[in-house]
C-alpha cells in the first residue's frame, strides 16, 4: 500500500468539512479540503477515546471530489446509488499510513500522526472504537 502523504500545511491550516457521508454522534465519514491548497481527502473514522477520534486519510483528485459531492448533493431514485459511489472511490483511492487525530470535532485544529503499519481498511462500523489505537500512538509518542 502505497504511504500516500498529505498535504504539507494540514496541521497549520486544518480542513474544511465539504460534505458529511456519515455521522456517529459527530462525523464519522466526509469529504474535506485543506484551505491553502484545495487538497481533498476522504476521511473514515478509525478510533473514538473520550472527546478524541482518530480518522483515516485517502487524498482525491480535486475532480473526483467535486463529481462526488455534485452526485450525492444532487440525489438520486436509487437508493442504494450513493453508497455505491462512495465504496467506488474508498477502492481507487487508497488509504494513507498518515491519520489525523482531531479533538472535539475541530477539524481547523488537527494533528498528523503516521502508522508503523497500514492501517485496517475494515469499515468504521465494523472496528472496535475502543480509544485502542489513540492509547497506542499516545504511549508512542
Amino acid at each position: 500500500m502505497p504511504d500516500l502523504q498529505p498535504c504539507p500545511h494540514l496541521c497549520a491550516s486544518g480542513l474544511g468539512i465539504e460534505l458529511v457521508l456519515d455521522d456517529y454522534l459527530g462525523i464519522a465519514e466526509a469529504v474535506a479540503r485543506c484551505p491553502v491548497c484545495d487538497t481533498h481527502y476522504l476521511l473514515e473514522l478509525l478510533d473514538i477515546g473520550g472527546n478524541v477520534r482518530a480518522y483515516r486519510l485517502a487524498p482525491l483528485a480535486a475532480a473526483v471530489a467535486t463529481r462526488l459531492i455534485r452526485d450525492l448533493t444532487r440525489g438520486s431514485c436509487d437508493a442504494n446509488r450513493a453508497g455505491a459511489e462512495v465504496q467506488a472511490i474508498r477502492v481507487q483511492h487508497p488509504v494513507s499510513r498518515w491519520w489525523l487525530r482531531v479533538m472535539d470535532g475541530d477539524f481547523k485544529s488537527v494533528q498528523l500522526q503516521h502508522a508503523a503499519t497500514n492501517l485496517p481498511i475494515t469499515p468504521w462500523r465494523e472496528l472496535p472504537l475502543d480509544g485502542g489505537r489513540l492509547a497506542e500512538s499516545a504511549t508512542a509518542s
